[in-house]
């Protein structure tokens, strides 16, 4: 990172989680923060930096490759960013081309002059917690965390994942959780927060001041209205499952897998997740299902195999 252009002043804060955990929530209260800037989700670091694309493009086609390709990303064109003048300034100062040159410059580009805290919000970038790290040893981490019942319920609804079955949705929340809470430990130690949604929901402003004290950054009420925020984050697009974030915050939304989930489905998480749900206080139904042991045993074991992939992906990409 030494020769990238334009660098961080203060650590960044990556919010990361389980999809539909309640990360576009975390991201508006704290975007609503003066000091504070989010952009809308564009999953650059994972899409072209942690995949080596960027790097490719340029490698393969130089300037006028990646441009072309940023430019028609309908993704990066959320950030409303001149891309050919921060491509310019990258390939002129930072040499050799580094992406991540690229995705730093970026957010510098997109954030508010007078915000001095960047963050970057991607839930499927707890499984890329070992890429953050390399480029950002001193980041910020904040976990969010959601009963893996309600969690579950919520993407077998949601417009991006609803055609998946529930046994994929529980090999995906629990590999997730785990990955998330291993490395985030393992890695960033202190700098790593876990914010459970459903005391967001119900204590906003003790949760809130609990999170900036872990941020370093002072609270204020601002974040507790976090509406007009949510407005300059959230897409046209994802309006259908992001739609809770322009409202009133939902202080009762829980429990609502209960009438939705069959006692099979209940017995299958709880099993698999139930260490997790007893440390973080998630009351159990105790629902029993013969079948349980082995979806359990199997889900488990591919998620630890799956966690090892992911390591070892982003470790070569290092190499």
């Amino acid at each position: 990172m030494r020769n990238c252009p334009e660098q961080f002043d203060f650590p960044p804060i990556f919010i990361v989680g389980v999809g539909r955990s309640g990360t576009t929530l975390v991201q508006s209260m704290l975007n609503a923060h003066p000091q504070v800037c989010f952009p809308p989700e564009v999953h650059f670091l994972r899409r072209y930096v942690a995949s080596g694309k960027a790097d490719a493009l340029y490698a393969g086609g130089g300037f006028a490759a990646l441009l072309a390709d940023l430019e028609s990303d309908e993704m990066v064109q959320r950030l409303a960013v001149d891309i050919d003048r921060v491509l310019q300034g990258v390939v002129a100062e930072a040499q050799p081309f580094q992406s991540i040159c690229l995705y730093t410059a970026l957010l510098k580009a997109y954030a508010l002059a007078d915000r001095v805290h960047i963050g970057d919000k991607d839930p499927r970038s707890i499984e890329f917690l070992p890429t953050i790290y390399h480029f950002f040893p001193d980041a910020y981490v904040i976990h969010v965390i959601r009963d893996p019942r309600d969690n579950i319920v919520s993407r077998m609804n949601a417009a991006w994942s609803g055609g998946r079955s529930f046994y994929h949705h529980l090999f995906v929340y629990n590999a997730q959780l785990r990955m998330g809470r291993r490395w985030g430990r393992e890695l960033f130690a202190g700098r790593y927060v876990e914010l459970v949604y459903e005391q967001l929901i119900s204590r906003p402003e003790e949760t809130l001041w609990h999170i900036c004290r872990a941020l370093a950054i002072d609270f204020d009420p601002q974040m507790l209205r976090f509406h007009e925020s949510a407005k300059r984050i959230v897409m046209a697009d994802e309006l259908s499952w992001k739609k809770e974030a322009l409202g009133p915050l939902l202080s009762d939304n829980t429990g609502k897998w209960v009438g939705v989930l069959s006692n099979a489905q209940v017995a299958s998480i709880e099993r698999l997740c139930g260490d997790v749900m007893a440390e973080l206080n998630y009351p159990l139904s105790g629902k029993r299902w013969r079948g349980a042991g082995i979806v359990s045993l199997i889900l488990r074991t591919g998620g630890r195999l799956y966690g090892r992939y992911r390591y070892r992906r982003q470790q070569g990409v290092f190499s």
